[in-house]
């Protein structure tokens, strides 16, 4: 292998390292996931709700990462946020210049997303103060929140600008889509729980205890299964087969959660299922 080659494979790794810890997968897959959603309710899609979608994550992602760093107690820090300690300063004029640019963008999404947008920012702002600064504890508080906070940011735009109610079709996909949410965050919080514990972050595993989210999670994941599986049986095929690669994939690590590998690389794969729309977009 020559210097040059080397040099290129080095400048990959550092610039698939720095998606990741830019939070850049969650905000693709946010903007994914959405258009999906557009797709399924069949409304109209407007590109500023879109790109100001994905501005908005990764402005709550960022800030979320920017304030755990600051309140962290532990020695090390995961990857992820020793990214943000290190670049606290150029993130944090980053981030103010991110939402400059939403403020600008703003006159321009439908005023119907804009106003349910707002109440869904009140929501998020209550739970930035809730959980960083009046350190609430509340067991079920932070995954169950944060999924219910995502799923609804996700289907807001396309949600209101339908023009028909939201079908029970529409309402079983979107209820499938919120329990992999809340599987992901709970699974996640699970694999995280020795650092959350270093770090005294609070998290449902932490608070209910490895035993309680175990049985949680293989409820989720029995719920899941049904819900899929009458997906199936009304002939939405496409629609199913999305969503059990999507849940199937967080199951493959919930169940090889001791594994080596799956301890080092679960979250680019939990995180990357929510790019799977692409294909149905397709």
């Amino acid at each position: 292998m020559t210097k040059k080659t080397k040099n290129v494979i080095l400048i990959i790794f550092q610039l698939h390292l720095r998606y990741f810890q830019l939070s850049l997968d969650v905000v693709l897959g946010g903007v994914t996931s959405c258009l999906f959603i557009g797709l399924l309710t069949q409304s109209q899609s407007n590109v500023t709700s879109n790109i100001t979608l994905g501005l908005i994550i990764w402005s709550i992602y960022t800030f979320d990462h920017l304030l755990d760093v600051k309140n962290s107690k532990a020695e090390q820090l995961s990857a992820r946020l020793a990214f943000h300690k290190r670049h606290t300063s150029l993130l944090s004029k980053i981030l103010i210049f991110t939402l400059l640019v939403i403020a600008v963008l703003l006159p321009f999404i439908p005023s119907t997303t804009l106003l349910y947008g707002a109440v869904l920012g009140c929501a998020v702002l209550v739970y930035f103060l809730s959980i960083h600064f009046l350190k609430s504890k509340y067991i079920l508080h932070k995954e169950l929140v944060i999924a219910i906070i995502y799923t609804t940011g996700i289907c807001l735009g396309p949600v209101s600008q339908m023009t028909n109610p939201i079908s029970s079709f529409q309402w079983l996909v979107i209820t499938i889509f919120f329990i992999i949410v809340l599987f992901n965050l709970l699974l996640f919080s699970l694999m995280d729980k020795k650092e959350d514990l270093s770090a005294k972050f609070p998290s449902f595993v932490i608070a209910a205890g490895e035993s309680v989210t175990l049985v949680v999670l293989k409820l989720l994941g029995l719920i899941g299964i049904v819900l899929i599986t009458y997906l199936i049986s009304l002939g939405f095929v496409k629609e199913s087969v999305l969503l059990a690669c999507m849940f199937g994939v967080l199951q493959i690590i919930f169940w090889k959660r001791k594994n080596m590998y799956m301890i080092k690389y679960y979250r680019y794969a939990g995180d990357g299922i929510f790019l799977f729309p692409i294909f149905y977009l397709l």
